[in-house]
């Protein structure tokens, strides 16, 4: 009874995998244009498809339910971007660079380490998505998603030493 009732949710699944598609993917990419993030987003909201299958199964409307938890994913994906492009700007709030072109390496080289300057730089400046930044870099997905919370912790730290140095002088 127990291998029927897996084999029923795979099947749907896999149905509203195949009709749902590449509607989500189209609607991914209209909100992160991006392809790349895109298919993450998509990848995301499948894997809550997978996790709540059952419940799905019983829902009324499950394509808009999957359309929804879509739309839960990159407002997710964009609140985290947004977070850490303020965790940056706010950084560069107290900096007066040289050179407008170089704004943000004047102000995050003495606070990162090399490495972690350049996983930052590719994952939120240059918007790679965290597998393509691990496959550049030559490490693993996991390792990749480690190393940028990491960095974003001790700049997050550093940052907010400077604003305390500089609130006391």
């Amino acid at each position: 009874m127990e291998e029927k009732r897996k084999r029923a949710r795979d099947e749907f699944i896999e149905n509203l995998y195949q009709e749902m598609g590449s509607l989500l993917r189209i609607l991914a990419v209209r909100k992160l244009h991006n392809p790349d993030l895109a298919e993450e987003a998509v990848q995301n909201a499948l894997v809550v498809l997978c996790e709540k299958a059952d419940a799905v199964m019983a829902h009324p409307n499950p394509q808009g339910w999957l359309v929804e938890t879509l739309q839960f994913v990159v407002m997710s994906m964009n609140r985290k971007t947004d977070r850490e492009i303020s965790v940056i700007q706010g950084s560069l709030d107290d900096v007066q660079p040289h050179h407008h072109d170089d704004y943000h390496e004047v102000e995050f080289r003495p606070l990162l380490s090399p490495e972690d300057y350049e996983l930052i730089e590719m994952t939120v400046v240059q918007r790679y998505t965290v597998p393509e930044a691990a496959e550049e870099l030559g490490i693993t997905v996991e390792a990749c998603k480690k190393r940028k919370q990491r960095a974003i912790l001790r700049m997050r730290e550093r940052f907010l030493e400077k604003k305390q140095e500089k609130a006391e002088t």
